[in-house]
């Protein structure tokens, strides 16, 4: 029999079912569960010597978006593996506070927004409300042109965060928390939309508003998926970590 290794994705409550669903590897493996007294771990088999592959992190967030889509799931970072089931149910299904933290998000997914702008036009909307940024641009000063460059970038910064704050407010009355999201391009914004699962059709008409109003704006919506952005602190920090980093 070839050595195997547990690849573990998240905990669900132990009385939920899991889909039907492939997971990582080549071939996928077959998801199943390692049941503990009231929480299940979501697992599947990979061969020891296995390293995975780009592909194997679509899959892993797949298979978190199916739980997600019918029940509440703690996800696990991708890549989170176990040298046997015993080893998972130890370290995984006896850590405190899960149980509880699944309760808590039970009514709850996780959506995306994302607002791109087109740069040129943020620009141009930058140096028309302030000319004085445009007359400045024909210095010949090296220190004025870099000052210069600086001030423009700052004024895109905050027309960027301004805006997205205003379209965000299209959803505020659906979602049950906002976040915006770290994004390391200056005309993208990005939020975390916590929302119940029963309001999702509310949240998708929202959004559809935020486009009609913003045709300018390319925007993407993501989801539903497990409540990434908002997971409660299920360890105080000064509880030991597993073997395995967790």
């Amino acid at each position: 029999m070839t050595p195997v290794t547990v690849y573990v994705y998240g905990v669900v409550r132990g009385e939920e079912e899991i889909p039907e669903v492939s997971g990582v590897g080549e071939p996928h493996g077959s998801v199943r569960r390692i049941d503990g007294d009231d929480i299940a771990a979501v697992v599947s088999d990979l061969p020891d010597d296995y390293e995975l592959t780009e592909q194997d992190a679509v899959s892993h967030l797949d298979v978190l978006n199916a739980l997600a889509a019918q029940q509440v799931v703690l996800p696990f970072q991708f890549g989170t593996v176990a040298p046997d089931d015993a080893a998972a149910h130890r370290e995984v299904l006896t850590a405190p506070g899960l149980r509880a933290s699944l309760d808590a998000l039970e009514p709850y997914v996780e959506v995306r927004v994302e607002f791109t702008y087109n740069e040129e036009a943020l620009l141009r909307e930058v140096i028309a409300e302030d000319p004085s940024l445009r007359d400045q641009s024909q210095t010949t000063s090296l220190d004025a042109r870099v000052s210069l460059g600086q001030r423009v970038a700052e004024r895109v910064e905050q027309r960027v965060l301004q805006r997205g704050e205003q379209l965000m407010t299209g959803v505020e009355g659906v979602a049950e928390s906002l976040l915006r999201l770290p994004t390391d391009e200056v005309h993208e914004d990005k939020w975390a939309v916590l929302v119940e699962r029963a309001r999702l059709a509310e949240a998708d008409a929202a959004v559809r508003g935020i486009s009609r109003s913003a045709p300018d704006i390319r925007i993407g919506y993501f989801g539903p998926m497990p409540t990434f952005s908002f997971l409660p602190a299920v360890q105080a920090e000064e509880s030991s970590q597993s073997r395995w980093g967790w």
